[in-house]
């Protein structure tokens, strides 16, 4: 544990007390705003936004910039660019050329081995961060957000009450937290993930990735800088963390959403590091499963291609243990309410028992949802059983 991390708790009366946070697994993440909800006093200004992410070949990043753009309305979205030149053409368009502020920078770590690699990725991912802290206040903004270009920032009960709770938040509160929830598809070839899921792990002792949640830094501090992916700190290295109710504000975390996202990203991970250094490096088993399973692609596409015999048929059921790993850890259940039927953040089983909370973000923010497949993929899977029935 941090010693340096407190985290500031309303407590009789709302008055702010600092606790030690521990490393526990947060409770469940219940998105739907209660009956009862309290009413958070407005501020006579609105909280001005500014977001800061990095992104490399990005999944419909056109989507995620026209949610956040209706969601948040920020004055501000500061992304830094790697390996991806094309994304210029879309920062050039009419509706993102004065939003976005891109810098293009290949010297991310692509090649690097292991630990040493991820340790010099994040010196520049908090770089960027911090300067973009710099630039988010000379623009006169209250409030950066720090998120990823698979996560979406959903604020259940609306934006004016995000700007209320982010304005009510204790000045000596620079660390404002956001939790997270963990996106499950309706098939693993969706052609736009952020318009398609609507299903989502809500229970952080269940997710497959991080439970870490993200958070606003308050730009109010002047002392404001990065503390990794998760938290924003003040001066001396100290962070004092408030944390916001899921109705107020939750991530949708969108990790490997399709399946070739997934063998990109495992494969690419898989040629970098080692078996040992992923048990040391990952946090979950369904990430060191996903390492183990690319690393078995890599080997038998290297048989298969120098024409061992039985390579192929090897390497074919690896792709099926991997689409099959995928649909176990990825998939939405089934018997779940049709859109029309659904409300957001209603808690539901679905047929197989699995426990899911139902969001659909681009809906409730005017924009619409959409499940389309890629055909000729599902097509191509269609063999390939996946948690009892094919994809």
């Amino acid at each position: 544990m941090d010693p340096d991390h407190r985290r500031l708790q309303p407590q009789d009366g709302g008055k702010p007390v600092a606790g030690v946070v521990t490393h526990e697994v947060p409770p469940a993440v219940i998105i739907k705003p209660p009956i009862d909800m309290p009413s958070i006093p407005r501020s006579a200004v609105a909280p001005e936004l500014a977001i800061v992410m990095t992104t490399c070949n990005p999944l419909r990043l056109d989507s995620w910039l026209a949610y956040h753009a209706a969601a948040l309305r920020p004055r501000a979205i500061f992304i830094r660019v790697d390996r991806t030149p094309s994304l210029a053409t879309l920062f050039a368009q009419p509706s993102w050329i004065n939003l976005v502020h891109a810098t293009f920078d290949d010297t991310m770590q692509q090649a690097g081995q292991g630990q040493r690699g991820v340790r010099q990725n994040s010196t520049q991912l908090t770089a960027h961060v911090n300067a973009s802290v710099l630039a988010a206040r000379e623009m006169g903004c209250t409030h950066l957000l720090h998120i990823d270009d698979d996560e979406l920032l959903f604020a259940a009960a609306g934006l004016d009450e995000l700007h209320a709770a982010l304005a009510a938040a204790p000045s000596e509160a620079s660390d404002i937290h956001v939790h997270n929830v963990e996106a499950l598809m309706p098939s693993p070839h969706c052609l736009d993930p952020f318009r398609a899921a609507r299903a989502f792990r809500y229970q952080p002792g269940g997710y497959d990735a991080y439970l870490n949640g993200k958070s606003f830094g308050r730009l109010g501090d002047p002392d404001l800088h990065s503390r990794g992916p998760h938290h924003f700190r003040s001066k001396d290295g100290e962070y004092r963390t408030w944390q916001l109710p899921a109705h107020v504000a939750v991530v949708l975390h969108f990790e490997s959403c399709t399946f070739d996202r997934w063998a990109d990203k495992y494969v690419g991970l898989s040629s970098r590091i080692s078996l040992d250094e992923s048990r040391t490096i990952l946090p979950s088993p369904y990430l060191q499963r996903s390492v183990r399973a690319a690393h078995t692609l890599l080997k038998w596409t290297a048989k298969a291609e120098a024409e061992e015999p039985g390579a192929q048929q090897k390497l074919d059921q690896a792709w099926r243990g991997s689409l099959q790993l995928w649909c176990k850890h990825k998939l939405e259940p089934r018997g779940l309410p049709t859109r029309a039927e659904q409300r957001q953040g209603d808690i539901v089983r679905g047929a197989d028992g699995v426990l899911v909370t139902l969001v659909d973000p681009f809906p409730a923010v005017g924009l619409a949802a959409d499940a389309s497949v890629d055909a000729e993929r599902v097509a191509r899977d269609l063999p390939l059983l996946c948690r009892g029935r094919r994809v």
